[in-house]
């Protein structure tokens, strides 16, 4: 794991503010770090605090060790169609409804979840999103400095902002092994939680990840449709290699 300064945190902290304000396009985020994890998910949490506030709800969280509250996307527990259709009449009403309705099973079954006002929520998000990238800073800045030592020996291609060119970006090669095998194991940065695919079938799902804090779920067999996340099971990368999840 590498420590970030602060100048790393002031960097990361105003590329998410500008994400979050809508339009990111200076600072622009340094060579060889990607950030469309972060920029789409912060364009998805706006989306979310425009509907929550429209049907006067506060915002669900799931508690993840050593970090706390964390937004849970709207995505996780009801079906999200394209924001642009609440521009219309029909059907915004009858999603705005489908979501206040959907917001109240919530509340009744999953008892571990909390919910935060929307601006606590928004600087919740803030705040450990700008962790989670200035650690990626960081990390990739040491990686450039020391590769040998920077516990990042993979690559991936991908784009540094949405809809730009791909590029190679240096990666932690990962495992994440289960109790029961063949699961479908999902990622989440530890800022927002919504489901990205990260391999299977366990045990091990093997791929590569960007450096940041991630926390880890599955889904499939006795588990369902739904991704489980393991809440306890939060990951700093570069660091250790695997994770085991109690699933």
């Amino acid at each position: 794991m590498a420590e970030f300064n602060e100048e790393d945190a002031k960097e990361a902290s105003q590329i998410v503010e500008g994400l979050l304000e809508g339009g990111f396009r200076t600072p622009r985020a340094a060579e060889g770090i990607s950030i469309v994890d972060v920029e789409a998910h912060a364009r998805e949490f706006n989306e979310d605090l425009s509907v929550l506030e429209r049907i006067g709800e506060s915002v669900p969280c799931l508690p993840l060790a050593d970090v706390g509250p964390v937004p849970l996307s709207l995505g996780e527990f009801a079906f999200r169609l394209p924001f642009d259709r609440l521009s219309r009449p029909f059907p915004r009403d009858f999603i705005y409804d489908r979501f206040a309705y959907r917001m109240r099973r919530l509340r009744e079954e999953r008892d571990e979840i909390v919910f935060q006002s929307p601006s606590e929520a928004r600087s919740t998000f803030l705040r450990n999103a700008a962790n989670f990238l200035a650690n990626r800073i960081a990390s990739v800045r040491q990686w450039r400095e020391h590769r040998a030592d920077a516990g990042m020996h993979a690559t991936l291609s991908m784009a540094q902002y949405l809809g730009g060119a791909r590029m190679t970006v240096p990666g932690c090669a990962f495992e994440v092994t289960t109790d029961t095998d063949h699961l479908n194991v999902y990622w989440s940065g530890a800022y927002y939680i919504v489901s990205n695919y990260f391999g299977h079938p366990t045990s091990p799902a093997k791929g590569t990840l960007q450096s940041g804090t991630y926390v880890f779920g599955v889904k499939g067999g006795a588990y369902g449709s739904a991704v489980q996340w393991d809440t306890a099971s939060v990951v700093t990368l570069p660091g250790r290699p695997a994770v085991h999840l109690q699933y």
